[in-house]
Parts: structure tokens; sequence; C-alpha cells
């Protein structure tokens, strides 16, 4: 079991992609709305896959006799897909910023 100050740790993380939901959903309008939240929620998906997987690696080495080299590869899936979630938040960012004058 881990300490329970680990998921304290990754309520932190949760936090700014939760706040980033709202809002975004609040406040951006057109297609930096659309990107933003599905980013966001991409992110919060993410990181709540990583600490749920965290959490059973050490039951899946034990019972099942897994190599921690196997049970790296969904860690490896989480970290891309995060990846992918900044990459929509970054979308909208730029998608939300208005044209320079002439």
């Amino acid at each position: 079991m881990p300490d329970p100050s680990y998921f304290l740790f990754q309520g932190v993380f949760l936090l700014p992609a939760l706040f980033g939901v709202i809002l975004l959903a609040a406040l951006a309008r057109g297609a930096a709305r659309v990107l933003g939240v599905i980013g966001c929620v991409v992110l919060l998906v993410s990181r709540i896959g990583s600490a749920v997987w965290t959490f059973l690696i050490p039951r899946f080495q034990y019972e099942f006799g897994y190599s921690l080299a196997t049970l790296v590869i969904p860690s490896v899936a989480f970290n891309l897909i995060s990846a992918a979630g900044l990459t929509l938040v970054v979308c909208a960012v730029v998608a939300g910023r208005r044209p320079a004058p002439a």
C-alpha cells in the first residue's frame, strides 16, 4: 500500500487540469474551448490512470510474477496520452489568439 502522501501528491497534479476544464468551459469560445476542454480531460484521464497503475504495479509483480520491464509499458502509454493532452491544450491557446493587426 503506497504512502497516503502519494495520493495527495497526485491530487496536486490533477488540480490544474480540473481547473482548466472549468475555466475553458466558462471563458473560451469556439475551437479554443473545444480543444482546451478535450485536452484537459485527456490530461485528467491520463493522470488518474497513471496514479491507479502506479498503485497496482506491486500487486501485479507479487501476484502474477510480471517483471518490472513488462509493467513499465502502460506507464509509457500514459505518458504518451498525457503528451497528447498537453498538445491539445497548446493548440487551444494558439486557436484562441486573435490575429495581429495589420
